[in-house]
């Protein structure tokens, strides 16, 4: 019977061996992308609608153009301006992730389109945008009038594992 001894060996990584992946990663997140009318929206589940997709951008600004890819779970939602563009990504980035139907986490960058053009008329692409550009006449109408209240809460000694977030108080 042979005994087999194990030494140990020093391991040398060599960390430029990573550089090059992580420059790919930095490369394709969605702060390196340049701004656009134009956004990404992944994490969509399969049997989602343009209309439910539209309601993400109520909010934010009228819809120009909008384009759902079932299969792959993505959205391409063109904005008219550039601003409200600007106005969802921040606010669906640094303030509060969307979340579909309550329980589909969705991700939102620019995308790499300036402008987006359908080779074939989509019907329920085209009623989901009047629907939704209504939706936000109507909610630029009935906010034109209420009186604009900031509400600034700061909490000292928070206990347990309670978790504060941001409340949108857009509806």
């Amino acid at each position: 019977m042979t005994k087999r001894v194990l030494t140990e060996v020093p391991t040398v990584v060599d960390p430029s061996r990573f550089e090059s992946k992580k420059a790919r990663l930095d490369s394709t997140s969605s702060n390196s992308l340049p701004e656009s009318r134009v956004l990404h929206i992944r994490g969509l589940p399969s049997d989602v609608n343009e209309l439910e997709v539209s309601t993400l951008s109520i909010p934010f600004g009228s819809i120009a153009n909008i384009i759902l890819t079932r299969k792959n779970g993505q959205a391409l939602i063109e904005m008219d301006t550039l601003e409200s563009a600007e106005s969802m990504f921040g606010y669906y980035t640094a303030i509060c992730p969307p979340v579909l139907r309550g329980k589909y986490p969705l991700e939102v960058q620019f995308s790499k389109y300036s402008s987006l053009t359908n080779a074939m008329t989509n019907n329920a692409a085209t009623s989901a945008v009047e629907e939704a550009n209504k939706q936000f006449v109507t909610f630029q109408c009935e906010n034109e009038d209420s009186p604009k209240t900031v509400l600034h809460i700061h909490i000292e000694k928070l206990h347990g594992s309670m978790e504060i977030g941001y409340l949108p108080f857009f509806m």
